[in-house]
């Protein structure tokens, strides 16, 4: 068997990485079938491979993995015909969908798969992760992470959709209007767990965060060109981009973690800065406030007072209230009280963490931080260190582990 030389594998993981969620969905809005679609591709791969070392990589790798997965597709289906004795012809509706697709300018289909995903027929607790999946081409055991649980039990919920997709013969396009405001919540909630993942993943390189943001922003642009009167949408859209706007200020050069209140403001993206903040400007006009836009304003007010230098904390708490009763998660509790805290009301924030439920927080990473900043603030160096020993324990990242514990008080 013939081996893909090292350019042949580049170019293909290249394309796997930009390119998978936007064939997935074009090959699945025209066959109906998210896990055929799959398959479709993953041969389609799997031929590249065998086929680019012999004959060169293509100009368009994007056009010859459609072109071939469409052939895959076209394959699978008179299988399934002729186990029906019926006999597929130019004039199936199906065949002909999949063959009006021009390889070479393929239509950007994500947006319709997303809301498909959404459909009222898949489980709510399901419809992140198949989205997260199926159009943005995350695996099970990353899907799995953000959702605290093993990636057997996730990879098992996630087919068990496709074939639920399958079975209730879902329309794959865009939801009616009446239904689009409860699944469009549904499609942002999936590009911001995207974003999130990304943001955990990036290291200023080509490499899966780097894409995986790309693509996120990409489709948040969408969303907002497509459906430009819901305010959230634009919200979500600020958000991501005052934070990924700080993405080369994150590590230092030599990879150690910087905190945002020690960033240097000066090698900020200023323009994505700007780009955020007029995005938090259009929904601000469509007077429809939410939980997405009040995270960019908090976004906002922390770029302006770093470039300002001057202290916006109580600004910054006071909001933080306001997200609070908005979206009471524990994200949204326990970084109410880190803000109280920069603000200068760490007894306050102690109130707030000790009223949250111990079994959420046991294991909660971010819970043990703050805490840990907190029990300093009121000069508990003790309980300070413990909690600062705890969170370190808790996360996988190396650089901000180390930087927890850099930060536990030398008589701690």
């Amino acid at each position: 068997m013939q081996h893909a030389s090292p350019s042949a594998h580049h170019a293909a993981e290249r394309a796997a990485r930009t390119a998978y969620g936007k064939l997935v969905a074009v090959l699945a809005v025209r066959a109906r079938d998210i896990h055929t679609a799959e398959d479709a591709l993953s041969e389609a791969f799997a031929e590249a491979l065998l086929t680019w070392p012999r004959d060169g990589v293509p100009d368009s790798p994007e056009a010859w993995l459609l072109t071939a997965a469409r052939n895959n597709l076209t394959d699978t289906q008179r299988k399934h015909t002729r186990a029906r004795t019926t006999a597929m012809n130019d004039a199936d509706p199906i065949r002909s969908l999949l063959w009006s697709v021009d390889p070479t300018s393929s239509p950007d289909e994500r947006l319709t798969m997303l809301f498909v995903c959404a459909h009222p027929a898949i489980d709510p607790a399901v419809r992140t992760p198949l989205m997260l999946q199926a159009v943005m081409g995350l695996n099970a055991e990353q899907i799995a992470g953000a959702f605290i649980t093993s990636p057997s039990t996730m990879s098992q919920r996630l087919v068990r959709a496709k074939r639920k997709l399958a079975d209730s013969a879902v329309r794959f396009d865009r939801p009616d209007t009446d239904d689009l405001p409860s699944r469009l919540n549904d499609v942002l909630e999936a590009i911001y767990g995207a974003f999130a993942v990304a943001y955990d993943q990036f290291d200023a390189s080509d490499g899966p965060g780097t894409t995986l943001a790309a693509e996120s922003l990409d489709l948040v642009a969408i969303v907002t060109h497509q459906l430009p009167d819901h305010a959230e949408a634009w919200g979500l859209r600020a958000l991501m981009l005052l934070c990924h706007a700080r993405r080369l200020t994150r590590r230092d050069p030599h990879g150690r973690y910087v905190p945002l209140a020690e960033q240097d403001a000066t090698m900020w993206d200023h323009a994505l800065i700007e780009a955020g903040n007029q995005a938090l400007e259009n929904a601000a006009a469509l007077k429809s406030p939410g939980r997405f836009q009040t995270e960019a304003a908090i976004q906002s007010i922390h770029t302006d007072a770093k470039i300002r230098g001057v202290d916006l904390s109580i600004h910054l708490a006071r909001m933080h209230d306001v997200l609070v009763t908005q979206s009471p998660t524990i994200g949204s509790q326990i970084a109410r009280a880190a803000a109280w805290t920069h603000a200068g009301h760490a007894h306050e924030a102690l109130r707030m963490l000790d009223a949250l439920h111990a079994e959420s927080i046991e294991s909660h990473q971010p819970y043990w931080a703050v805490r840990a900043a907190v029990m300093r603030s009121l000069g508990n160096h003790t309980a300070a260190a413990t909690c600062y020993q705890r969170a370190a324990g808790l996360t996988t990242d190396q650089a901000v582990r180390r930087w927890l514990l850099d930060q536990i008080p030398a008589h701690g």
